[in-house]
């Protein structure tokens, strides 16, 4: 019996010191307005949900947009300069004409995503999946 709450008071523990562990906080549902307020605050969307959501011209640069979902949304002329996108999901959105110059895309997932005339200069996409997207002029 001792033995059983050792191990619960190490894994209580180690719950307790290691947060970088656990989920992300910010997983919800956000708005375009919630979008907006944390662009004009801390900048981390860490995990946010922004799927389908209009952000045409919005400007995310420098913004931490780690493990974001962005699936369809509309990203046409944003800017994600020196944004970190990394494992984020941004399958079937529009970015056409979007500057990701300098952006940390690694493990993103860009498939059948329009990247029309989008601006990929400098941008780091080690392991990205870029299948079936749409690279004319880019």
């Amino acid at each position: 019996m001792r033995a059983f709450w050792t191990v619960l008071l190490v894994a209580w523990l180690a719950y307790v010191i290691a947060p970088a562990v656990r989920a992300p906080a910010g997983t919800a549902r956000l708005d375009v307005p919630g979008v907006k307020a944390a662009l004009g605050s801390t900048r981390d969307l860490t995990g946010a949900d922004m799927s389908g959501l209009d952000l045409r011209g919005l400007n995310f640069t420098g913004a931490t947009l780690v493990r974001a979902i962005m699936t369809g949304a509309d990203l046409r002329g944003v800017n994600l300069r020196m944004a970190d996108l990394s494992f984020a999901r941004l399958d079937g959105v529009n970015a056409s004409e979007t500057d990701f110059t300098g952006s940390n895309l690694r493990e993103a997932d860009l498939r059948a995503a329009i990247l029309r005339e989008a601006r990929l200069g400098e941008a780091y996409a080690f392991g990205a999946n870029l299948g079936g997207a749409d690279l004319r002029a880019a």
